[in-house]
């Protein structure tokens, strides 16, 4: 799913939440989670004020996609190589927010940075709040693995 948004602002405030709010909401309609139920949507904003969005998609031996993963993959074909800012919904008949697992905010680190903005059960928060000191491609530089003992 991709739409147009409005312009990006320097503060969380100025994001179009609304608008990635709904794109999630819908995207959470769209899930695939015949075995847990768990409908997740989630929606992100690219530095051009496109909105892209995904859904969860599961499988009888409980493997998943998660919705996060689904929202890179659309960032990744329209282009983009960044993220400004993400929500994350979980779907049924009363959606509310919630944070990204601990996996998904690896994912996103790798698109957005400590910087992305979130929307969570908690409020507006910068990704590097919620997963600090994140892996990156830094740490497989040669220079940053120790020498092996001997």
């Amino acid at each position: 799913m991709v739409c147009m948004a409005h312009e990006t602002g320097s503060t969380p405030q100025d994001l179009p939440w609304a608008e990635l709010t709904a794109a999630a909401e819908a995207a959470a309609t769209m899930a695939y989670c015949p075995y847990s139920g768990h409908f997740v949507g989630a929606a992100g904003l690219l530095p051009d004020g496109r909105i892209v969005a995904g859904c969860n998609v599961e499988n009888a031996v409980y493997l998943a996609v998660h919705a996060e993963w689904s929202m890179i993959s659309a960032a990744r074909l329209a282009g983009a190589d960044r993220l400004l800012a993400a929500v994350v919904m979980v779907g049924g008949d009363n959606p509310r927010r919630t944070a990204p697992c601990g996996f998904c905010r690896q994912m996103l680190h790798e698109i957005g940075g400590d910087e992305l903005w979130l929307l969570t059960q908690d409020g507006y928060v910068q990704l590097g709040a919620l997963l600090p000191g994140a892996f990156s491609g830094a740490n497989l530089a040669a220079d940053t693995v120790p020498p092996a003992s001997s």
